[in-house]
């Protein structure tokens, strides 16, 4: 069989798309080429597959890769559903040029995990097109933010408990630079570690010695220094809406705009999954009682210093502040990597 030979526009319209941000940098996605239009698709990366096609996190990342190609194609030239169940739709017809400023504002867009410095009065978020459902927040007064810390807090504990979440964050980090070459996952260069955390992340990341020192504590100090950045945040941006997976996919889109036009600004951005996730978590039964009591414990304080209904959620916390360092970005893959054939490819880890 002869190769397909796919235009280069293409393959720039790939590339630059995925560099949306996805959970762990995963990248669940691959691309189809049907003739007249690109199709994407949910790929099922690594041995477990941790969001599924209609998780969460995919409808979030995906509606973050939705923005992209809407900047680069133009909404014209995207199309994109999604139903009550969560199964979405995404295509896009490749434009005949990709703009350069365009591109240079798609490609700044990054995490920091860095101490931020200054203050952050004045709302960053006035100008962002999020739909009437979509809540987004602007908070920079101490007290509303050590509330928010305090839930990741407890949240950030129960996941160093959690072996699925222990084992799904060690897979995903890239010891070295030639493992972060391959362009998935986190290139542990952007944590921001002090003198000996690359040791010590070695040192736990067997499970079966995590479970072990859990019991001396180490998760209640390991949650403490996860927190400590949001504590010390010269302001927060959180996006919530009802739970519902079109207002996630939407929630997406907003925090791709939100993140690429403070980025811009010179503002730097660390994002907080943690509450979202143990809230999923939560739904869906797979916490035990007493971790369930924690959960519940940090969604109630989450909701109230948020203002949010009981069947609100915050989809993500962004720590956001002036950044006092260069933080090292994680890769993407290849954009040749995220092309196949036909749906059924995508299915293959």
């Amino acid at each position: 069989m002869i190769p397909e030979i796919i235009p280069e526009i293409a393959k720039r319209t790939i590339d630059l798309a995925v560099t949306a941000p996805s959970a762990d940098n995963s990248q669940p996605w691959r691309f189809v080429n049907r003739g007249d239009h690109w199709e994407v698709v949910y790929h099922h990366a690594g041995s477990k597959d941790l969001f599924g096609p209609t998780g969460h996190a995919t409808l979030l990342s995906t509606g973050a890769l939705c923005y992209n190609l809407e900047q680069i194609c133009g909404t014209n030239n995207t199309s994109s559903s999604i139903d009550a169940l969560g199964n979405w739709r995404l295509s896009f017809v490749p434009p005949d040029r990709i703009s350069e400023a365009m591109e240079s504002a798609l490609r700044q867009r990054h995490t920091n995990r860095h101490p931020f410095i200054g203050s952050i009065i004045n709302s960053p978020i006035e100008q962002i097109a999020a739909g009437n459902q979509i809540k987004l927040q602007f908070i920079s007064e101490p007290a509303p933010i050590r509330k928010v810390a305090e839930a990741i807090r407890i949240c950030s504990e129960l996941r160093f408990k959690n072996e699925e979440l222990h084992k799904w964050l060690f897979s995903s980090l890239r010891w070295s630079p030639s493992e972060a070459e391959i362009g998935d996952g986190l290139d542990l260069r952007t944590l921001h570690l002090p003198p000996g955390g690359r040791g010590f992340m070695k040192f736990i990341s067997s499970w079966p010695r995590m479970s072990i020192l859990n019991l001396l504590g180490i998760s209640k100090i390991m949650a403490l220094v996860d927190s400590l950045p949001v504590r010390n945040a010269p302001a927060l941006i959180v996006i919530s809406s009802k739970k519902e997976p079109g207002l996630t996919w939407q929630a997406g889109h907003t925090l791709a705009e939100i993140w690429t036009k403070l980025n811009r600004m010179g503002v730097a951005v660390h994002p907080y999954y943690v509450i979202t996730d143990m809230a999923h978590r939560l739904q869906r039964g797979e916490l035990d009682e007493a971790a369930a009591g924690f959960a519940q414990k940090a969604l109630a304080l989450s909701r109230n210093v948020l203002n949010l209904e009981a069947d609100e959620l915050p989809h993500i916390v962004l720590r956001i502040g002036y950044p006092t360092a260069h933080s090292e970005r994680s890769k993407r893959k290849s954009a040749d990597s995220f092309i196949i054939e036909s749906q059924l490819d995508s299915l293959q880890p």
